[in-house]
């Protein structure tokens, strides 16, 4: 039966319809890729100027970087799809839950600082700092951060998992 879920950290609703892969039409298909022309891929041997300049190589016979020879090579890409550091607050956000979630902190408290900045109302990157700050066991800074958390959303109530995985105390 198809739902609409809520992503908790966007807000963002999609819609899982499980049995839709049923229908004609919507299996899992990949054809097969067209082969690759020698002549334009720029990863080919001997096409080292069509790439940007190499991280690494590893050529059995020595050679300068950016030569022919190699039988690994290791480029930069050009078109990322994820930048170190996203230009839009939600994107921000996101990463900066993902590395406190991973124990970078000190990244995590960066960028949500950084939304702060544009956005002073954005309880997810208060909770980040608050944190943070508990963290580091800063009890004025805890109850500032605490005092505009409740200005913006009094009364809120973290649930026990998400108050956990930030290290807040349960219940608050």
């Amino acid at each position: 039966m198809p739902e609409i879920r809520i992503d908790p950290l966007t807000g963002q609703r999609s819609i899982i319809a499980g049995a839709r892969a049923g229908r004609p039409g919507g299996e899992l298909s990949s054809p097969p890729a067209a082969p690759i022309d020698p002549e334009s891929d720029p990863f080919a041997d001997g096409h080292e100027d069509r790439t940007p300049p190499e991280l690494y190589a590893l050529r059995p016979g020595g050679g300068a970087p950016d030569t022919p020879g190699w039988q690994v090579r290791v480029v930069p890409n050009l078109y990322p799809a994820l930048s170190e550091q996203p230009a839009d607050p939600a994107a921000k956000l996101a990463l900066a839950q993902a590395l406190w979630l991973e124990q970078a902190t000190d990244q995590a408290t960066a960028l949500a600082s950084q939304v702060l900045a544009t956005h002073p109302h954005s309880i997810v990157a208060l909770m980040i700092l608050l944190a943070s700050e508990l963290r580091r066991g800063r009890a004025l800074r805890v109850r500032e951060l605490q005092a505009r958390i409740d200005a913006i959303e009094p009364g809120l109530v973290l649930h026990p998992e998400v108050a956990s995985l930030l290290g807040l105390p349960v219940g608050k």
